[in-house]
């Protein structure tokens, strides 16, 4: 029903890094993307787009890294993904070309409701809200 971007899913693992790490020292991309398990050349492009969209700042250099710009606890999981994708949509139909006629899809209701859902959860799910995720993890 949606299908999160890579890049988005980056996007949130990484805030929720930070936001576990709870500290404000920078973290270098290094660190991020060895703890996810990831491309640092993609991560560092991802983390650029947070920079840009004002949800984290960098600092270059020995000890530089990447720190929250905003409170974890006013960003939401649909405020990274929209700044990432740009605006959340339910789409028309999951096949490449519709064979319903239009107003006769079987399954619209059932993807009406799975959407509502999903933003309701994207919207009150918050990235300080991996704090207590991360504090559950067995040791």
């Amino acid at each position: 029903m949606l299908k999160i971007p890579e890049r988005v899913n980056l996007a949130i693992h990484s805030l929720a890094y930070i936001v576990a790490q709870n500290n404000n020292k920078p973290i270098p991309v290094s660190d991020i993307a060895r703890n996810l398990a990831v491309s640092e050349s993609h991560l560092a492009k991802v983390m650029q787009r947070l920079v840009k969209v004002g949800l984290v700042y960098s600092t270059r250099g020995a000890g530089g890294g990447f720190v929250l710009k905003k409170n974890p606890d006013t960003i939401t999981l649909m405020d990274v993904y929209e700044c990432i994708e740009g605006p959340l949509s339910l789409p028309d139909c999951l096949l490449s070309k519709p064979l319903c006629k239009p107003g006769d899809c079987l399954l619209k209701g059932m993807f009406e409701e799975s959407y509502k859902v999903i933003v309701r959860h994207m919207t009150k799910t918050r990235i300080s809200d991996f704090r207590a995720i991360d504090k559950q993890a067995p040791a």
